[in-house]
């Protein structure tokens, strides 16, 4: 038994440093996660979530898997078609996918994958009003449908100098309508921090040559 005081490490860690560890990193930069931590975090829940199914379909039990199937529904990772061993098919990614950081990208709600974690951990995204800081909050279904911006922040008013810089810069890809969780472009084709800002610069610089 462990110390009472001390929380136990909720993730399991690579048995070796850099084996069995190819493109660990590349997701870590496509869904903007703070370290290789927040990848082992997922990784380990998806391990737990299938270990379970594994568990289940060998000595099956009728209201756990009932249990197990209504939450994985509920937060999107299978359909409500979906049977047991479909849950074995679960990847890093699904889980990812639901992550608040990443459908507040999806969304249109921010411009990066990167400023979607700054703007959840300075307060200004929230779920039916109700300010939520944690990139890596696993969203429901319910609750996608009520990602908005934190009525209490400056970045709510659609004439925050911010807001209208991204949608300038995001005009060809949103325009004035969310974006579909199919029109995400994939990591090699997303604009970097750096490209929003040059073209930012560059449509200011040709506004004033043509004024």
């Amino acid at each position: 038994m462990g110390h009472p005081g001390r929380q136990r490490r909720k993730y399991s860690t690579p048995k070796h440093l850099f084996k069995g560890r190819e493109g660990e990193m590349d997701i870590v930069q496509a869904y903007g996660l703070k370290n290789a931590k927040e990848f082992w975090k997922v990784k380990s829940e998806v391990s737990r979530i299938r270990g379970l199914a594994r568990k289940l379909l060998a000595n099956p039990n009728e209201k756990e898997s009932k249990d197990l199937m209504s939450s994985i529904i509920r937060k999107g990772l299978i359909t409500s078609e979906a049977k047991l061993e479909d849950v074995l098919k679960l990847t890093v990614e699904n889980l990812l996918d639901r992550r608040l950081q990443t459908l507040a990208y999806k969304k249109g709600l921010v411009i990066t994958i990167k400023q979607a974690r700054q703007d959840i951990v300075h307060g200004h995204i929230a779920i039916g009003g109700k300010r939520i800081t944690a990139p890596g909050h696993i969203m429901t279904l319910e609750e996608a449908e009520k990602l908005e911006f934190y009525p209490g922040s400056k970045i709510a008013n659609p004439e925050h100098p911010i807001r209208k810089v991204e949608k300038k810069a995001s005009t060809e890809k949103v325009g004035s309508r969310e974006v579909k969780a199919e029109e995400i472009k994939p990591l090699a084709e997303r604009p970097t921090e750096e490209d929003v800002v040059e073209a930012a610069v560059e449509e200011v610089i040709t506004d004033e040559t043509n004024a």
